[in-house]
Parts: structure tokens; C-alpha cells; sequence
């Protein structure tokens, strides 16, 4: 079996740079055009950060709902993928030019599988929160489907995997 990729989503700082050469990390998420979030950044202070990414390291802007100008100006700024959460115009995709990274939260599986036919959509992220003392025999046999996975732990939303 394939070592897994690792992705570390919400950089906002120099330091977390610094961590992510040190610990050999895969893919480094950025949260632009979301002001919900505290780990929002501007497109200036993302760009200024990942030309800090050490070689090989792949910048993924983290987006909700993004509008056509903003997945230019994601291209533009020189981010290598993007990960889209929320709705999204099949036309914004079909004219990204960078890979595209669909997420799913539960609650919206039922249009996994228009995405999945489209050729744009470079991988998929399916989203599954469950309890930190008793992970679900469904999330197990998920993660065993495939040798990327994000994973993450909010107090909030609980454990988290992603399908990179």
C-alpha cells in the first residue's frame, strides 16, 4: 500500500510553513473568499505564503461557493489546485484551469454523483463527522477505499476525512 498524502488545511502563518517542510507535508490549504472563517486570508497574504512552500508542496486554495472571478483570481495568484466546498456552477469548473477538488459534506451526497462524471473535477473530498470515541464501521470502510485521506478533529464537527 501507497504511503498516504497528507493535507494540512487553514495556514496562516510563516510558522505553519516552517512545520509543513519539517513534517514532509503533501498539500497546504489556504481559506480565501470566506469570512466565516478565522482562518480566512487574503489572496495578497496567501500568495506571499505559499511562494514560502518549500518544493513540492502543493497550494490549495480552500474555497466556499466561489464565483468564476474569484477561481481566476485563485489561478492567477498561482495556487496549483483548488478545493471547492458548497455550490458551484458547472461552468466555474469546466473553465478551471487548475485541479479541482470537490468537497462533500453528508448532507449534500446526493450530488456526488454529477460531479463524479465530470472530467474538471480532479478528485473528490467527502466529508464524514462522527463521534471521536467510536468511529463508524461506514467512515473505516471509506478510508480503506483509498491511500489519501485528510483527516482532521474539530470540537464542533468531530473527526473529519477527506478523499484527496
Amino acid at each position: 500500500m501507497k504511503n498516504p498524502l497528507i493535507k494540512i488545511c487553514g495556514i496562516t502563518s510563516e510558522e505553519e510553513i516552517r512545520y509543513i517542510a519539517k513534517a514532509g507535508i503533501d498539500y497546504a490549504g489556504f481559506v480565501l473568499f470566506f469570512p466565516k472563517s478565522k482562518r480566512n486570508l487574503s489572496l495578497e497574504c496567501a500568495k506571499k505564503l505559499i511562494a514560502k512552500l518549500p518544493a513540492g508542496v502543493v497550494s490549495v486554495a480552500v474555497t466556499v461557493s466561489p464565483t468564476k472571478e474569484q477561481v481566476e483570481a485563485v489561478v492567477e495568484a498561482g495556487f496549483l489546485a483548488i478545493q471547492i466546498h458548497g455550490k458551484i456552477e458547472d461552468s466555474v469548473i469546466t473553465s478551471c484551469r487548475i485541479p479541482v477538488f470537490k468537497a462533500f459534506n453528508v448532507r449534500d451526497m446526493d450530488a456526488f454523483s454529477h460531479y463524479e462524471e465530470m472530467d474538471e473535477v480532479a478528485e473528490f473530498i467527502k466529508r464524514v463527522a462522527v463521534d471521536k470515541e467510536n468511529i463508524k464501521d461506514e467512515v473505516r470502510e471509506f478510508m480503506d477505499q483509498y491511500t489519501t485521506v485528510h483527516y482532521s478533529f474539530s470540537q464542533n464537527e468531530g473527526y473529519r476525512f477527506h478523499k484527496l
